[in-house]
């Protein structure tokens, strides 16, 4: 009891000290520079380049600096969470990362999957999360859930007895609609992050996606500004904006960050090296991304692996009419030096 007791003391001190950090964060007025976003994406990649080299230690130092700069994202606080109490059992440093994921609206089972073996550490979460004023904004929260629900429900059964062409004109009103609702919720909100809105706007994405086929990226430019405010994380505003690009009607786009050139086709991971690589660079650079293309393939090769524990990005495998086939022509390619990059056949 006495030891429990010791913990919620230190916590509370821990806690109001962030508090006061992190509730500049609220205030409409308060902004990030960007050296503190440059510097938290330098120490986030640094993270997950020691991850990538199993030297956790330094993942979990790296994580400790980047969170000195920025409130965390959602994603780095749970990869930062899962290093400091499966690898180096350090619940100490795994504090912010869970008072972070309660400020985003997650629960502590949702992180902590073995809720029997860290007792402790989920009653201490547990009461964290009793105790904890959340930041989330209900509007703005339900709203884009709604818009969510949607996206999905005009693609599952809502409109399962209608022709092809009224489908498709049905799904293109409601994917016009949402992209609109989107657009005004940018406007009427001047913090739209994983703090305000939870965990559903990290699935924005996918009106974006929907919409790419007719309209391309409209809100690229929004997106852009919030990824040098410091309120998207960089690599899913890369992602987005590679694959709307690519899927956008009209001439032909190159990708402007390379995130679309690592995938896997059958049992072959390929790596295809961008012909731009400079510019590649260069547009990586004035959105804050700290990760240089080398960098990229080092990550891309241990996601890959039987040894992956951290997905830093989505497994894309490449749906054809004949993988192997498909394969084996892209690694003739690469061999004979027609395409730039390399392969790797996985197990």
């Amino acid at each position: 009891m006495k030891k429990i007791l010791l913990i919620l003391c230190i916590l509370s001190t821990l806690f109001n000290g962030l508090c006061q950090t992190i509730g500049k964060q609220y205030d409409a007025s308060a902004k990030f520079k960007p050296a503190s976003v440059k510097q938290y994406n330098y120490w986030v990649n640094q993270a997950e380049l020691a991850i990538c080299d199993s030297n956790f230690q330094r993942a979990s130092d790296c994580y400790d600096e980047a969170f000195t700069c920025h409130l965390p994202f959602r994603k780095d606080a749970i990869f930062a969470f899962r290093v400091n109490t499966e690898f180096l059992r350090n619940n100490d440093r795994a504090f912010i990362c869970i008072y972070a994921l309660i400020r985003s609206g997650e629960e502590p089972a949702d992180f902590i999957d073995d809720t029997i073996k860290d007792a402790d550490l989920y009653q201490t979460a547990k009461t964290l999360y009793l105790n904890c004023k959340k930041t989330i904004i209900p509007d703005l929260h339900d709203e884009i859930e709604d818009i969510l629900t949607s996206d999905q429900a005009v693609r599952k059964n809502s409109f399962c007895s209608a022709d092809d062409k009224e489908l498709e004109r049905i799904m293109d009103s409601v994917d016009y609609n949402n992209l609109q609702r989107i657009k005004q919720l940018y406007k009427k909100y001047p913090l739209v992050n994983v703090y305000t809105a939870g965990i559903a706007v990290e699935h924005l994405d996918l009106v974006f996606r929907h919409n790419a086929y007719k309209r391309g990226f409209p809100l690229s430019k929004t997106w852009y500004k919030e990824v040098r405010k410091g309120n998207l994380n960089v690599r899913d505003y890369m992602q987005t904006s590679d694959l709307c690009n690519a899927s956008a009607p009209g001439k032909k786009r190159y990708d402007e960050y390379a995130r679309r050139n690592v995938y896997q086709i059958g049992n072959t991971l390929f790596i295809l090296t961008p012909d731009n690589l400079k510019k590649i660079h260069r547009n990586r650079h004035k959105v804050f991304c700290a990760e240089t293309w080398e960098e990229t393939v080092k990550k891309a090769k241990y996601v890959f692996s039987e040894q992956c524990e951290f997905y830093f990005f989505p497994r894309s495998n490449l749906a054809t009419a004949d993988p192997e086939t498909d394969a084996r022509n892209l690694r003739e390619k690469i061999d004979k030096g027609e395409v730039k990059g390399e392969y790797i056949i996985l197990n």
